[in-house]
């Protein structure tokens, strides 16, 4: 009966393995400044480093943190336990269709910006997209910005140039964005559904997908282009061997 279990308190990363490569190293990264900032635990990147070793290469793996339990919910746990889950990497559909969530999450939101086990908000929003045959929805906040689906980020073409929603709008700023970001000139602007029409092309982002082309959102078309979506995954790649 651990904190995670009880009142969501924990952390997890999502990725394929592939020994230690800059991708991994920013998950880690990224769920060492989760635990510091909202429990102020570190955690031993080593001892994880050292159980991965374990692993086949090419493996989904789901690593999580689950805090131990506390006399009371409010107290600051002082220790963690590492757990590591494998699992099938899912076939992505040929054609990603996309609807707005019903559910807003607000900007201000700390949990948005780090990946918790808090995660009911984003199980229900995925829930309701595919009962209605869409791929996934999309999260709008308190001012309907833009923020991202319930499992990956968003990125938009017009005129050659690529733009993301503001991280500020409420997201998490995912590796494999963070990639991208390293390789390409992206700007990162507030945006709403109104803004959707002047976009040539979109696309998904997570670290299990890559870069994926999106074909719909709701009524709204989007051109598919393969060869920007080939090159994108080329970058991605880099990261990740």
């Amino acid at each position: 009966m651990n904190n995670n279990l009880q009142f969501s308190q924990g952390l997890f990363e999502t990725f394929v393995y592939n020994g230690f490569t800059p991708s991994l190293e920013k998950h880690l990264k990224r769920l060492n400044n989760s635990s510091k900032t909202l429990f102020d635990i570190e955690i031993d990147i080593d001892k994880i480093l050292d159980i991965l070793k374990d692993y086949p290469k090419n493996s989904v793996l789901k690593l999580l943190i689950a805090y131990e339990e506390t006399h009371l919910y409010y107290e600051k746990p002082k220790n963690y336990k590492v757990y590591i889950k494998t699992r099938p990497k899912t076939k992505t559909p040929n054609k990603i269709n996309l609807t707005i969530s019903p559910y807003k999450r607000h900007s201000k939101d700390i949990t948005i910006y780090h990946k918790t086990t808090n995660y009911l908000l984003n199980t229900l929003s995925k829930r309701y997209a595919v009962e209605r045959g869409f791929f996934d929805a999309i999260f709008l906040n308190e001012m309907d910005f833009i923020q991202e689906t319930s499992s990956s980020n968003l990125l938009f073409v017009k005129h050659g140039k690529l733009y993301a929603p503001s991280l500020e709008s409420g997201l998490l700023f995912g590796i494999t964005l963070q990639t991208l970001k390293d390789y390409i000139d992206i700007d990162f602007i507030s945006l709403t559904l109104e803004d959707l029409k002047d976009f040539e092309s979109a696309f998904i982002l997570n670290s299990l997908i890559g870069s994926k082309s999106v074909n719909a959102i709701d009524d709204k078309i989007f051109k598919i282009e393969k060869d920007l979506e080939d090159w994108l995954n080329a970058c991605i790649q880099k990261e990740n061997s």
